[in-house]
């Protein structure tokens, strides 16, 4: 799919505070929800793979494909702050959703973020994910037991953008520091 077409950029940010010695992986699928241009429905679960052409707008047996793709995804580790930052590239047009006849929006509305976590207790990695429609406080334990992560803030938190050449990122979405104990 040609990168030119591409006229808008969403950046999902995550950011999980674990509990000592846990470990976290952020993995390259992510799932975000958009209106699609493509199947002209709005509120469709995107599926994004680093590295694929496009994402898979869900369910994929009335879609092509969302017009868009993951072009970045930048983890960081601060002590026990884990984060990461997907940069997503799409189009939009305007459209009236075929179904329901209501006007589509150019924006993200939700996000799911998938990783491991390793558990400091008994070394077993656990498959997990946060969506910025959860019910918070949030309290991760392992199967052994361990405490892994509380999630207290809403994430991931959602930005977007028309593109501009070159890109430029977002302005930076601010996420909260430990305070020194």
């Amino acid at each position: 799919m040609d990168s030119a077409l591409f006229n808008r950029v969403a950046e999902i940010v995550c950011q999980l505070d674990v509990y000592d010695g846990a470990q976290i992986e952020f993995l390259d699928a992510l799932e975000v929800s958009f209106d699609c241009m493509v199947c002209k429905r709005k509120r469709r679960t995107v599926i994004f793979q680093l590295g694929e052409e496009y994402g898979r707008c869900t369910p994929t047996n009335k879609c092509v494909g969302f017009s868009g793709r993951l072009v970045a995804k930048m983890p960081a580790v601060s002590g026990d702050l884990f984060s990461v930052r997907y940069v997503i590239e799409y189009a939009y047009a305007p459209f009236l959703d075929v179904k329901y006849d209501d006007e589509s929006i150019d924006y993200p509305t939700w996000a799911r973020v998938n990783f491991l976590v390793r558990c400091p207790k008994c070394h077993e990695k656990i498959k997990l994910s946060t969506q910025s429609n959860m019910v918070r406080p949030w309290t991760q334990v392992c199967t052994c037991g361990e405490l892994l992560y509380t999630e207290i803030d809403d994430m991931p938190l959602l930005e977007w953008r028309e593109k501009t050449y070159p890109i430029v990122s977002c302005p930076k979405i601010t996420l909260r520091t430990r305070t020194p104990q």
